[in-house]
C-alpha cells in the first residue's frame, strides 16, 4: 500500500515503504511533488540521469543490436542450410535402399512414390527450408539431388548436390 501525505508546503508526499509509516525520519524512503508548475525539473543536488548519459546508453544499445542482428540472421541461415543437408541425406539414404533392393534407383517421374509405396521412407519433403522444390534427377543408373539453397537460383556457391549418396557440393556454408 502506498501512503499519501499532503503537507502544508504544498507537496505531495509518497511513501515507498509502507511498512515503516510516515514520520520524519521516513522522509529519505518517501518521494516528494511540489504542487506547482515545473513539478519534475531537476534541480541543483538531485539526482539522476544526464543527457550525455543516457546519450551513451542509447548509443552503445544500437551498438550491440547492430552486431546481434546480423549474427542471428547467420545463425538462422546456418540452421536452415543444415536441416536441407539432413533431410537430402534421409532421402539418400532411402533411395540408397531402393536401389540395393530393387537393384535401381527410382527413374525421375516415379520420385518420389516409388521410395514411399516401398517403405523406405514416409512423407518425403518436396520442398526444402527456403520453400523450392528438391530437383531429382535418374536415369536408374545413378541419381541426383539438388537444393538451390539460400539464393534460391541454380548455381553458384550455395546449392546443395548430393549424387549416388555423396554429398557433392555441401551449400554456402561449411556445416561437416
Amino acid at each position: 500500500m502506498i501512503f499519501l501525505e499532503y503537507i502544508s508546503t504544498n507537496t505531495i508526499i509518497i511513501d515507498l515503504d509502507p511498512q515503516s509509516g510516515p514520520g520524519p525520519e521516513q522522509y529519505n524512503n518517501m518521494l516528494s511533488c511540489p504542487l506547482r508548475k515545473g513539478c519534475g525539473e531537476m534541480h541543483r543536488g538531485q539526482k539522476g540521469f544526464t543527457l550525455i548519459e543516457l546519450l551513451i546508453v542509447i548509443i552503445v544499445l544500437a551498438v550491440l543490436t547492430g552486431i546481434a542482428i546480423p549474427t542471428y540472421r547467420v545463425v538462422t541461415s546456418r540452421a536452415r542450410e543444415s536441416a536441407v543437408e539432413n533431410e537430402m541425406t534421409n532421402i539418400a539414404k532411402a533411395l540408397e535402399m531402393h536401389q540395393t533392393d530393387l537393384q535401381a534407383y527410382p527413374l525421375t517421374d516415379d520420385y518420389p512414390d516409388s521410395i514411399e509405396d516401398n517403405d523406405y521412407m514416409e512423407n518425403i519433403p518436396e520442398e526444402d527450408a527456403w520453400g523450392n522444390d528438391y530437383i531429382y534427377s535418374s536415369d536408374g543408373s545413378s541419381y541426383s539431388l539438388e537444393s538451390y539453397g539460400i539464393n534460391c537460383i541454380d548455381g553458384g556457391d550455395d546449392d546443395i548436390v548430393i549424387t549416388n549418396g555423396v554429398l557433392i557440393s555441401d551449400g554456402a556454408y561449411e556445416n561437416r
